[in-house]
């Protein structure tokens, strides 16, 4: 079936279980239960050893396909499976230990049908624990120039909470990159991104699970090694302009995604690469008085976690000078960031 034909569904939840028993009915009831029905929920099941696959057989609703891998291939291979055989005209993304709100779909279908220049829309979202409880809330509400400026960073779209447009991966066949096992929506997220706008709703509009089996809950060296190889390879790829700046940035891009130690000359580094990245990218998208202020104070809390809190430069007399001396246009962001997220300097 072809998106577009009538008994096309308008959106296809992609949803990769793997020993997903403890989480996965809460899962799929809150699809079944959405304000918009014009959907198709098609699981990949990845050789499941535990009662997922009971589970899903379980189910009695036309709405729902479930594939079965012939051996566990990992997730990202299993959403790449789910891609080429998806029939919506979007693909929603579905954890199967992820709650939806019933109205997600309506509001992000609505979303991207009203500016077609979008091709990934995320939402805000509630961090709950194993038992459901609530733990905080993440508000996001992003436009394109908010989305791509934390892009260069770390993933800005919550992999659960994102819907794209499925015409932009098949007219540019993209995919998930299979070398990675962990991180894998960052880097797609950038890649898909060159195709058109990203947006984030302000509206929470799932609730994100944490708890000890997923990968979020706590990262690991190998993630976010991933993580880093990702932000610095989107760099100097996509920002030829600043390759006199790329060893700046890669100190820096290591004390903020691997706690490395800071010493007086790495807070150096980190902060003229900053300098070079905020200058770049608002030269690149015409950044207004407005976004400009936001940037600096964007790339302020960066700094401040990545110096204080994870490169420990506080520990150390000569460093916090050091960040003193270097980062007299952050100073006043700085110190609010440092306030509002009661980093202990």
């Amino acid at each position: 079936t072809k998106a577009g034909t009538p008994d096309a569904p308008a959106v296809t939840i992609l949803m990769a279980v793997y020993n997903g028993e403890d989480y996965l009915r809460l899962a799929i009831d809150s699809i079944l239960s959405q304000t918009f029905k014009e959907f198709e929920l098609l699981v990949i099941e990845d050789g499941s050893t535990d009662s997922s696959p009971r589970i899903l057989a379980s189910y009695d609703d036309t709405r729902i396909r479930v594939l079965h891998n012939e051996r566990n291939i990992g997730l990202t291979a299993s959403l790449n499976v789910g891609i080429r055989e998806a029939h919506g005209e979007f693909i929603a993304r579905m954890d199967a230990d992820d709650i939806c709100a019933p109205d997600r779909l309506e509001k992000q279908v609505h979303t991207m049908r009203a500016a077609q220049e979008l091709v990934l829309l995320g939402s805000s979202y509630r961090l709950i624990d194993s038992d459901g409880n609530s733990i905080r809330t993440k508000i996001k509400a992003w436009d394109d120039f908010q989305v791509r400026w934390v892009a260069l960073f770390r993933t800005p779209v919550e992999h659960s909470s994102a819907i794209i447009r499925r015409s932009v991966l098949l007219e540019n066949k993209l995919f998930y990159d299979e070398q990675y096992r962990s991180a894998q929506d960052y880097d797609f997220w950038l890649r898909l991104l060159e195709y058109g706008r990203g947006s984030i709703l302000r509206d929470i509009l799932l609730d994100y699970r944490m708890h000890g089996k997923n990968i979020t809950s706590s990262p690991s060296t190998n993630q976010m090694s991933n993580v880093h190889k990702i932000a610095l390879d989107n760099i100097t790829r996509r920002w030829p302009e600043l390759s006199p700046f790329y060893d700046d940035i890669n100190i820096l891009l290591g004390m903020y995604l691997m706690s490395e130690q800071a010493t007086v000359l790495s807070v150096r580094n980190a902060v003229r690469g900053m300098d070079a990245l905020v200058d770049a990218f608002c030269r690149k998208y015409s950044a207004s008085s407005t976004q400009r202020k936001w940037v600096r104070r964007q790339a302020a809390g960066i700094l401040a976690e990545a110096l204080l809190r994870r490169g420990r430069c506080h520990r150390n007399v000569n460093t916090i000078l050091s960040l003193i001396r270097c980062t007299p246009r952050y100073v006043l962001p700085l110190l609010a960031r440092i306030w509002e997220d009661k980093i202990k300097i």
